[in-house]
Formats: C-alpha cells, sequence, structure tokens
C-alpha cells in the first residue's frame, strides 16, 4: 500500500511503480469510484471516440452503406 498525499487543488501524485504497471500516462483518464469508504481508481480504457475516429475514413459514406445492407436484407436490387 502506497502512501500519497492531497495537495491544494485536490489532486494526487500516484507512484511511478504503479503508472508503470497500469500504464498510465500524462492525460489518461481515471473513474474514481465510492466503495462505501473506500476509493477506487480504475483507468478508462478503450477510449470509444478516439478508437473511432478515422475508422469510417476512405469507406462508403454510412447512409450508403446501410442502404446497401437493406437492399441485400430485402432482396431488392436498386
Amino acid at each position: 500500500m502506497k502512501k500519497m498525499v492531497v495537495n491544494g487543488n485536490g489532486t494526487i501524485s500516484i507512484p511511478i511503480a504503479l503508472r508503470r504497471k497500469y500504464g498510465l500516462k500524462r492525460g489518461t483518464f481515471v473513474h474514481v469510484i465510492d466503495q462505501g469508504g473506500v476509493l477506487v481508481i480504475v483507468p478508462v480504457r478503450g477510449n470509444a471516440v478516439e478508437t473511432a475516429a478515422g475508422s469510417l475514413l476512405g469507406g462508403p459514406a454510412l447512409g450508403e452503406a446501410l442502404r446497401k445492407t437493406r437492399r441485400k436484407e430485402t432482396g431488392h436490387g436498386r
């Protein structure tokens, strides 16, 4: 168990060994969960916006892709 201090801004510094172990880098988001007298820090993994960013670049427009899928499902070859 590591002892840390809360500074005047309400922040804490996580020891480097724990940051390395959990891949916590500058800008990493974490959830702080109140477990009835115990605070749990959970790294936020897989930022949905960052993961999806650029995933549709170069592909068909979403509307066209949906129309194409719908045509296949209904058997209409418009």
